[in-house]
């Protein structure tokens, strides 16, 4: 079996484990000075046989269900003061693994760090385009649990057909998966609708051209989305930039303060279009309190710039698009279509899975 020597046990597993656990990259960067990894406990006593084949008894039932209340440990591996890898044990491992599965993994939630746990954080990193290192430190974990948070709710299917089971809701075309293939991945569009569904049902669009930004992707990547729900169409995707200080290719800050020169994230609403310094420009208005509603007095607007073009990724040694102050800009030469597709009353959303706006967001919760 990969992973395992058999011409002998792993060293002392039959007894009480006390090493420490070996070092490697880790997905978070900049924690890694800070950062220390978890020591296996000593409670629980393991032959070397069950460690390779597993255990003769299935875990509980419940260890495998996904759990509402995070153990005390999770927060410090978010806080990117933990990181947890192969050979770790404990709650943390255990609320790892029920994250994982919710996010389609299928694994014991024994909360021993094993081959399959390594396998599922490596193909749910590689499946988010993040750096796969079998590690899971604050950036990992942030995503797991943010995704988590809004998608564990009920199964894609079953979202799908609650949305058109509501009889306030609009007649949507699109399921939660059907554009994984064009780079959206399924957990945020399943997400996105349920904020377009709520925002309809609160009055704020009669229209049915949605725009979803995606920040959980690098800016080197298309991630701006415009859909026709009432058609069930994907009209076309583009790059778009975000704020300076929201981060380098990937953004990870997000704020709603002025002179902040980051992005900003939830839902807003397109006015109507100015011709300023980059040309014809559009309006946005934020719609959620606390985390874009200063948008109209920060001045962030959708625009075009030179900065957002594939030749700016060039420039910078392909490893980012350039960036703005905080405004959504795009290449030049797509820009006028994209305002006038997307003008004068339709809703964007600015994805990013942060768990504390997926928790309090009300076009998220409904």
């Amino acid at each position: 079996m990969p992973g395992y020597d058999r011409r002998r046990p792993p060293a002392d597993l039959s007894s009480p484990q006390t090493t420490q656990p070996q070092q490697g990259p880790t997905t978070d960067r900049g924690n890694a000075d800070s950062a220390r990894d978890i020591p296996p406990q000593t409670e629980e006593r393991t032959s070397w046989l069950d460690a390779i084949f597993g255990r003769d008894k299935e875990p509980p039932a419940a260890n495998n269900a996904p759990t509402s209340a995070a153990p005390a440990e999770w927060a410090q591996v978010t806080g990117g003061s933990l990181l947890l890898r192969r050979g770790a044990r404990g709650e943390a491992v255990r609320f790892l693994q029920q994250q994982l599965n919710a996010n389609g993994a299928s694994i014991d939630a024994d909360g021993v760090f094993g081959g399959g746990t390594d396998r599922a954080v490596r193909e749910y990193q590689g499946a988010n385009r993040m750096t796969v290192d079998g590690v899971v430190g604050k950036g990992t974990a942030a995503r797991l649990a943010g995704v988590s948070a809004a998608a564990k709710k009920k199964p894609e299917a079953s979202e799908d057909r609650a949305r058109k089971q509501d009889k306030g809701a609009p007649d949507i075309a699109v399921s939660a998966g059907q554009f994984e293939g064009e780079g959206l991945q399924r957990a945020v569009l399943s997400v996105a609708l349920d904020v377009f569904v709520n925002g309809w049902k609160a009055g704020k669009t009669t229209k049915m051209i949605y725009t979803i930004i995606d920040f959980s992707m690098p800016s080197t990547e298309k991630r701006l989305f415009i859909l026709n729900l009432e058609a069930g169409t994907l009209i076309r995707k583009e790059l778009v930039t975000h704020g300076g200080k929201s981060g380098g290719n990937q953004p990870t800050k997000f704020s709603n303060r002025e002179g902040s020169n980051q992005s900003s994230i939830g839902l807003a609403r397109t006015g109507g279009t100015y011709e300023g310094k980059h040309g014809t420009s559009l309006y946005l208005e934020g719609l959620e309190e606390g985390y874009n509603s200063n948008m109209k007095d920060r001045h962030v607007v959708m625009h075009a710039a030179d900065y957002a073009t594939p030749e700016a990724i060039k420039a910078n040694g392909g490893t980012r698009l350039g960036r703005s102050e905080g405004c959504p800009a795009m290449d030049p030469r797509v820009a006028g279509d994209v305002i006038d597709t997307v003008k004068n009353g339709t809703l964007v959303f600015s994805y990013y899975p942060d768990p504390k706006y997926l928790e309090q967001s009300e076009y998220v919760n409904g």
